[in-house]
């Protein structure tokens, strides 16, 4: 039996690994036309880990973040209408 999230975790780890491969990449692109090699490949490696663990942790934990998809819906939502208090 499948785990319903499989298909989500698998897409977080394709992006934390493409948005590194891709910003290395990249960096290494920039550091050919400058003649500065490894700084700005590094750089963009980095940035690249940063995002994608960010976005990591948006798609599978997004009580952890400040920003996370679920934080909002959950704050707008109400369960039960609010309550009227006769001692105020």
């Amino acid at each position: 039996m499948p785990n319903e999230r499989s298909p989500d975790a698998l897409g977080a780890a394709l992006t934390f690994v493409a948005s590194a491969a891709f910003l290395g990449w990249a960096g290494y692109w920039l550091d050919g036309k400058f003649g500065t090699l490894p700084l700005f490949m590094l750089i963009g490696i980095v940035l690249g880990f940063i995002g994608g663990f960010i976005s990591l942790l948006n798609r599978l934990a997004p009580d952890l973040l400040p920003f996370g998809k679920d934080r909002s819906q959950k704050s707008t939502r109400s369960e039960s209408p609010p309550e009227d208090d006769p001692d105020r």
